[in-house]
């Protein structure tokens, strides 16, 4: 009759104040092995002693890097056991509610317990949705009209631009942006009166071949074969980028064109559709 007269003492002082319920839990007194009804200790604590018929439990306070998150009866806080790995920074400290919380930091997400760096969409793909925490970086190919030359973890696809009056735009595609040409064709008058004229189309013949997504197989084959050119043409070997090496021969030309000369190396290196590129754009049009 004394336990049944507890909980509904409890109950009535809460429904008369407004206050909500102390978990509870069952247990016997120590000395007459009644059952009782013992209150749990809060968050932030553990319990030290256990009620009886006539004193309530006894709670204390979790130690340093220990908690307890829920109402609970134990005899001790658990220990912050989660520790954040050199992927992970930590988002929560350990404190005598909560465990330390780890959370994957910029650039990488979680997958089987494992922050996992985000993909990276490969040229010819944006990026549609970001990268998180918790989710991957998502890809699409780049729609007509757009484009994406680099590999990118962030990067949309972006579209092609166009050409002001005047000039001619090559086409782009899915890694490539328009091009837009103010080269009057080699061949014509115009190049054949103005050497300003020539060098705006050799520039603009540079820029373009460089700028060709090509796979790393075939640059090598491109920039072997741009080297050996240079070589013999200088007093020391060139180093550098594409478009270094293309603009160092076109300062050395070989008794040729530089024109004739773009050809020959795309030739050398086996890039037949690049080299019908550029006669179609650059020779043909």
């Amino acid at each position: 009759l004394q336990t049944v007269w507890f909980c509904c003492s409890v109950l009535v002082f809460a429904a008369g104040s407004g206050a909500s319920l102390t978990p509870t839990y069952q247990w016997k007194d120590d000395k007459t092995g009644e059952a009782v009804t013992c209150e749990k200790c809060p968050p932030g604590t553990h319990m030290k002693r256990h009620c009886g018929r006539d004193r309530r439990t006894e709670c204390a306070p979790c130690p340093g890097l220990h908690y307890t998150e829920f109402w609970n009866y134990i005899d001790e806080c658990r220990y912050c056991n989660v520790f954040c790995t050199e992927n992970e920074f930590e988002k929560r400290k350990c404190s005598p509610t909560h465990n330390r919380l780890c959370e994957c930091r910029a650039g990488f997400y979680r997958r089987y317990e494992f922050c996992i760096r985000h993909s990276v969409c490969p040229a010819g793909e944006g990026v549609v949705a970001n990268g998180t925490a918790h989710e991957d970086v998502q890809c699409q190919t780049c729609p007509i009209g757009s484009y994406s030359s680099t590999p990118s973890g962030t990067e949309p696809c972006r579209p092609h631009r166009w050409c002001p009056p005047g000039q001619i735009a090559i086409p782009g595609d899915d890694k490539h942006d328009t091009f837009c040409s103010s080269c009057k064709k080699y061949g014509s008058e115009e190049i054949a009166k103005s050497v300003e004229a020539k060098r705006l189309c050799d520039r603009e013949v540079m820029e373009y071949v460089a700028q060709q997504h090509l796979s790393e197989k075939k640059l090598k084959r491109l920039m072997t074969v741009a080297k050996k050119r240079t070589r013999e043409n200088a007093t020391e070997q060139e180093e550098g980028t594409l478009l270094s090496l293309l603009d160092s021969i076109s300062k050395n030309e070989h008794g040729r064109d530089f024109i004739e000369e773009i050809l020959f190396i795309l030739k050398k290196a086996k890039l037949a559709n690049l080299e019908k590129k550029v006669k179609r754009w650059f020779m043909e049009r």
